[in-house]
């Protein structure tokens, strides 16, 4: 994914927020992978693409959650926050790790 420059995470490209991972191979309930935790919950402030325009975060309280559940209800909360009459188109782009 590029996670060593900012730009190109999702926050980076253009993405209000992100929940997932930066890597491959993580864990569905530790979130880990090579022995390292991955799993985020980033959030851009301005359109920039510098360290104060966007928050990442680890977010470890997830850990021990199913991913697929956590992703789920952050597109919940998403839809729900922006409504029925919202001025602008929303676009949510939801991959989940389990595929198959």
């Amino acid at each position: 994914l590029g996670q060593n420059v900012l730009a190109s995470l999702p926050t980076g490209r253009g993405f209000d927020t992100y929940l997932g991972y930066w890597s491959g191979a993580e864990d569905y309930l530790t979130h880990d992978t090579k022995g390292a935790y991955d799993f985020n919950d980033d959030v851009r402030h301005s359109p920039g693409n510098s360290s104060a325009d966007v928050t990442l975060r680890p977010a470890v309280e997830y850990n021990g959650t199913y991913s697929t559940y956590l992703m789920t209800s952050r597109a919940v909360e998403v839809i729900e926050r922006f409504g029925p009459s919202g001025s602008s188109p929303l676009f949510l782009y939801l991959p989940y790790q389990a595929v198959h």
